[in-house]
């Protein structure tokens, strides 16, 4: 039999200004560092709801987009795209990668096919939703924003500096801002309907108006 020498309890520290203080974050007390965390949580639940009421709007929009057609190769590439982002972060082997998931590469991209579908669709939709809009990425646009990057990257600032001045960090940056403006005037375009938003009459309704 095992013989038990001693019991030990946990010290947990206490809940007051002190532990406040200690956070390292400037807290002069528990109030303080309580208001920050109720603050938090308000926030990440506004987010999390705004976010789910974009995935909505979208898949509206992708819904009633019954004219969109494109060539088997775009889901491909967009598994090729998945399945090559997923090894990498598996360590950048693709056997390992496939070990780890447990599936062959057929079962792999048999598995990401749905999902690559729904990218591919979403993606045309809004394309389709941006040139409607003549919504546009200039190059200020895109120097702006690599500022506004590099001035919040801290320590960081060189190395993604060096990343964002080359030909396929701004080509990145560019597509990022242009589906972001996009995704933006969508949002607003739903804000504005006063019904539940029907994106064949959101996109009915905008090719009217031009």
């Amino acid at each position: 039999f095992a013989k038990i020498s001693d019991i030990r309890h946990e010290q947990l520290p206490s809940l007051d200004d002190e532990f406040a203080r200690g956070v390292g974050e400037g807290f002069s007390g528990m109030k303080e560092l309580e208001a920050r965390l109720a603050s938090d949580i308000r926030e990440r639940k506004s987010s999390s709801v705004e976010e789910a009421y974009k995935e909505k709007v979208v898949d509206a929009l992708v819904s009633s987009s019954v004219n969109i057609s494109f060539p088997p190769i775009f889901i491909e590439r967009e598994i090729d795209s998945q399945i090559n982002d997923e090894a990498r972060m598996a360590g950048g082997d693709m056997s390992r990668y496939l070990e780890q998931v447990n599936q062959t590469e057929e079962e792999r991209r048999a598995a990401l096919r749905p999902d690559a579908e729904s990218r591919v669709r979403k993606s045309l939709a809004l394309h389709e939703l941006a040139e409607l809009e003549e919504i546009e990425i200039t190059d200020e646009d895109v120097e702006v924003e690599v500022d506004k990057m590099l001035a919040s990257a801290g320590d960081q600032a060189d190395q993604l500096q060096s990343l964002l001045k080359n030909d396929d960090g701004k080509s990145a940056l560019r597509r990022s801002l242009f589906s972001r403006k996009t995704l933006d005037r969508l949002m607003e375009i739903a804000s504005a309907s006063s019904d539940t938003l029907s994106s064949k009459q959101l996109i009915k309704e905008q090719k009217e108006s031009k």
